[in-house]
């Protein structure tokens, strides 16, 4: 690989160093690639509730200026995401007395009544998948369209304390995007990496933070592995 490629990391908060202690600030996966393969240029572009629509709608923001020769995607948790009640019921509770008094009591209540909802098979989203896939073919084309290469990573599945205990349900949408996705980029030869791969923790508590969507410095470790597998192998495999 030449000294001169550049890769740009697209992330939401799940890419950040999120919840890890100060000191290990510097464990979030992106800049251990950068660590293990120091001839790549990486940048990096990653903020809380980055969401599809938002690489899509602000592409020359945030992917245009550093004109990468390959974009590492990483979104889907923010849509796929089960909501406790429905985005205009919410908006609605937010205007009428007492409404956000109901909210409230939701939220504080949440692990019941998103296990309720689960028993029920209601799924409140905010972006459903049609509309996902839609803003992703439009990166894809803008990808292509300024000869970028780009790899999708999955969307990783919650650890099962977090599923069990936090968002129950959550990873039943997980699964379902990732076929949705792997599908997408099936159809368009791109890369699907699984972000975990072959992990050796088959409940994942040790990849994730306690009680969260975001990982541990294990988590981050294994993406940042299997980030650097696939970049160290033939580049043609990550281009376009």
């Amino acid at each position: 690989m030449r000294a001169t490629h550049r890769i740009l990391f697209v992330s939401n908060s799940q890419g950040t160093a999120a919840g890890l202690d100060g000191d290990l600030r510097w464990s979030n996966y992106p800049l251990l690639v950068q660590e293990r393969i120091p001839e790549l240029d990486c940048r990096y572009w990653m903020a809380s509730d980055l969401s599809v629509m938002s690489v899509d709608t602000q592409f020359r923001e945030i992917v245009m200026q550093h004109r990468p020769q390959l974009v590492v995607l990483q979104c889907g948790i923010i849509e796929c995401a089960l909501r406790i009640l429905p985005r205009d019921l919410r908006d609605l509770l937010r205007i009428l007395p007492g409404g956000r008094i109901v909210t409230k009591a939701i939220h504080d209540r949440q692990r019941g009544w998103r296990s309720l909802l689960n028993r029920l098979g209601v799924r409140f989203q905010d972006v459903k998948l049609p509309a996902f896939l839609r803003h992703l073919g439009n990166i894809h084309e803008r990808c292509r369209e300024f000869a970028f290469g780009l790899v999708i990573l999955g969307i990783p599945l919650l650890s099962e304390q977090c599923e069990r205990d936090v968002l129950p349900g959550t990873n039943r949408a997980i699964e379902e995007y990732n076929r949705a996705i792997g599908e997408f980029a099936r159809q368009r030869d791109l890369v699907f990496l699984e972000p975990f791969g072959d992990h050796e923790d088959p409940t994942r508590d040790s990849l994730y933070l306690k009680d969260s969507v975001h990982f541990s410095e294990e988590g981050h470790r294994v993406i940042a592995w299997n980030l650097v597998s696939l970049l160290r192998g033939d580049a043609a495999e990550v281009r376009q």
